[in-house]
């Protein structure tokens, strides 16, 4: 098998978890959670100060929320002891990448989604001001890449505690 069939294997896999279905729902409805939020500078033009807080709500709860998904997956198979299994059939280091590739692909999917979703909210509510090159241009410069960044530094950060722990702990 070559990396493509392992990461459809993957994807097939995570796709049938309810903690998916959770994650990608709250991130779809975290830009509710902008329109909440109060002005923060009093200078700025309320078009872009509507989209800045949506932006910020979305990028701190989509990559909260993936990091936590990353943690999860990934503790998951050191916590049931299928890393002695799958070690033997396929190199960590290939299976490390596939796992990550795929919960990367679920969060562009999840933040696509999201961003499709609420353009129709967009239009309405800055009627006459809406510039869809300017909203897709922000939203796909800042989110993806935001949410894309926390998966990797929380993988990062689980492998490195993982070892820590199992180096200084017999039970882990």
């Amino acid at each position: 098998m070559n990396l493509f069939s392992y990461l459809i294997v993957e994807l097939n896999r995570i796709f049938h978890l309810k903690n998916v279905y959770v994650v990608i729902l709250l991130i779809i409805f975290s830009p509710a959670i902008g329109f909440t939020l109060k002005e923060a500078l009093h200078n700025q033009v309320p078009s872009q100060n509507f989209i800045m807080n949506f932006y910020t709500s979305t990028i701190l709860v989509s990559g909260s929320l993936f990091s936590l998904l990353t943690f999860i997956e990934f503790h998951h198979i050191n916590k049931e002891n299928i890393r002695a299994l799958t070690d033997n059939i396929i190199s960590p280091l290939i299976l490390n990448l596939v796992r990550i590739v795929a919960i990367e692909v679920i969060a562009t999917s999840s933040v696509i989604i999201t961003g499709l979703i609420y353009i129709p909210y967009f239009v309405m509510k800055m009627e006459y001001s809406f510039d869809a090159y300017t909203y897709f241009k922000n939203f796909f410069l800042f989110i993806p890449f935001s949410t894309l960044l926390s998966i990797l530094a929380s993988f990062a950060f689980y492998q490195i505690l993982h070892r820590t722990l199992k180096k200084y702990m017999v039970f882990f």
